[in-house]
């Protein structure tokens, strides 16, 4: 996977020689991903605002469930009315939902909504193909899907949040405190399919 194609999100990945990844963002979020051949792998995240545990979460019923999901004309982030994650969408927009977190935060994911609704325009509404993906490479897919994952984890990871929906134009994750290992690993498997069957994939 190309680290460059990260940089205009805010995201900087580094390796060291101990099997463990580092992805910083400038969003106040941290992914470590710890593998070896003789100890299991271990993800963990962090904030600088907020502890990575439940102990921290609002009371359940206080709770705030959120869908992202790229969409034409859409704020790719909607409020869900409760967990069980299918029901009617509240009405406020990215700006309302995101007006609590640090300013990165928002600002991170203006910019990546918006480089997605401009690769719709040039490669969809300019071409009349409305069939492929809309990223040129493969590998500005991905680059784009692994910002989404970490922004969503970002907010999941708030006292307000309940369960964050994330999709893909492959799959559906539910991000919650304590699936961090589970759901990126089955995450990134996706994202390393995407990269060997390329474009349009």
């Amino acid at each position: 996977m190309s680290e460059s194609g990260f940089s205009s999100y805010g995201i900087d990945v580094t390796s060291s020689a101990h099997s463990l990844t580092v992805i910083e963002t400038t969003f106040d979020m941290t992914l470590q991903i710890m593998h070896g051949c003789d100890e299991p792998t271990t993800v963990a995240m962090t904030t600088c605002e907020y502890p990575p545990s439940t102990s921290s979460k609002w009371p359940e019923e206080r709770l705030r469930y959120y869908r992202i999901d790229a969409g034409v004309g859409s704020g790719f982030i909607s409020e869900i009315k409760d967990c069980a994650l299918d029901h009617g969408e509240g009405g406020l927009d990215s700006v309302d939902i995101l007006s609590s977190f640090p300013p990165r935060v928002l600002e991170n994911y203006l910019i990546w909504m918006e480089t997605w609704s401009e690769n719709w325009q040039e490669n969809h509404d300019q071409t009349g193909d409305y069939w492929g993906s809309i990223f040129r490479t493969a590998e500005e897919e991905v680059a784009w899907n692994v910002t989404g994952y970490l922004l969503a984890w970002r907010i999941a990871m708030c006292p307000e949040a309940g369960v964050v929906e994330y999709s893909t134009r492959q799959s559906q994750y539910l991000l919650e405190p304590g699936a961090e290992l589970s759901v990126t690993i089955q995450f990134l498997k996706e994202q390393l399919h995407v990269l060997e069957m390329g474009n349009g994939s």
